[in-house]
């Protein structure tokens, strides 16, 4: 990486590099042992809380279908664009800020 990380940026943690996060689907990342679901479209790469907000089961063993995920203990279906869920009256998905450096993507995530 280029650029070095400044004490200004302590909050921003590494993901991936753009090319490990596919552009149909989504990738699992453990992130300070919270587990972290990532979806890009082009350069835009979008980062949530892998649990379902419904019951906060896990969304890793998820269907991933198109541009969305489904639960697969409830069937509730949420974005990986937005996190919002698209077909029950359900708490969105938790999102976390997501920038891009020199092809590598960083997540915004200070627990």
């Amino acid at each position: 990486m280029s650029k070095q990380m400044t004490q200004l940026d302590t909050d921003w943690l590494p993901l991936a590099e753009l090319y490990q996060i596919p552009e149909q689907g989504c990738l699992f990342i453990l992130v300070n042992d919270d587990l972290l679901l990532v979806g890009r479209e082009g350069e835009n790469v979008h980062c949530f809380e892998a649990k379902c907000p419904h019951l906060g089961y896990s969304l890793e063993l998820g269907q991933v279908n198109g541009d969305s995920i489904t639960c697969p203990f409830h069937k509730y279906r949420f974005s990986l664009k937005d996190g919002h869920c698209r077909n029950a009256i359900c708490d969105n998905l938790t999102r976390y800020e997501v920038k891009i450096e020199n092809q590598h993507a960083f997540v915004k995530f200070n627990r």
